[in-house]
């Protein structure tokens, strides 16, 4: 009995492996500080180490809690959401870069992380009624719509820009298919809309004639929130935010 009694005591003395891991509302604070510091940069107008550090660190922490929270929990396709944030922190790392190729490298490596995040939906799809199915085309249509409409896309970069946006828009589909409760929720939905809102910002600034620094810091504040809702969504709904 005496060595039952100091069993139970034991017991009692260990905390939950998850209580030592970083909680969402104290990651939302580093994470914060670190959007902050990017957009503090872009809108210095300064390629400073402090640009090519905070950029890349945006991902980066986000891949490192999300790893954190996933790495030994029982979720499906876990690996492809990593896939989808290490594509994503290797199109923003691209994309510091000027010129026409490193462009599409870093376009490129987007449309992977987005493949992966399709994948991940896919393999979470659960049979959707008609309600759901008309208003995940109507959100897409009208999110195309605007897109095409604000932005002007040159003749030499027709193909891949449409080709990129046709894999956006799968990707809005399938989460909007999948944004029941009772499968990945809303945020992720509206995650990939606020992305794609941010690129759209992209093409205005760089195809529409003046580079504006505001609406530089809108595209990075926008991206950042939009990457945060879609994975950071995906864990909630899932109970691996605490």
């Amino acid at each position: 009995m005496r060595k039952w009694r100091r069993l139970i005591r034991f017991t009692k003395k260990i905390k939950p492996q998850n209580s030592k891991l970083l909680k969402v509302k104290d990651f939302l604070k580093i994470f914060g500080a670190i959007v902050a510091l990017q957009v503090a940069t872009v809108y210095r107008q300064e390629s400073d180490a402090l640009y090519f550090l905070s950029k890349p660190l945006i991902m980066a922490s986000l891949g490192i809690f999300v790893y954190s929270k996933i790495n030994k929990a029982d979720l499906k396709a876990k690996g492809y959401l990593l896939m989808a944030i290490i594509f994503s922190w290797l199109g923003d790392v691209l994309l510091m870069f000027e010129g026409t190729t490193m462009f599409l490298a870093g376009m490129g490596s987007f449309a992977l992380a987005h493949v992966a995040y399709i994948v991940f939906h896919r393999l979470h799809f659960i049979k959707s009624n008609g309600y759901k199915v008309f208003s995940a085309v109507l959100y897409c249509l009208i999110l195309a719509t605007l897109v095409l409409y604000l932005v002007s896309i040159p003749k030499n970069l027709e193909l891949f820009i449409y080709a990129y946006f046709f894999v956006l828009m799968v990707h809005l589909v399938i989460a909007t298919l999948n944004s029941e409760i009772s499968n990945l929720g809303a945020l992720p939905a509206i995650g990939i809309g606020l992305f794609i809102i941010s690129d759209a910002l992209i093409g205005i600034n760089i195809f529409g004639g003046a580079k504006s620094v505001y609406v530089s810091m809108a595209v990075m504040l926008s991206y950042s929130v939009a990457q945060a809702m879609i994975v950071l969504g995906i864990l909630k709904n899932k109970g691996l935010s605490d």
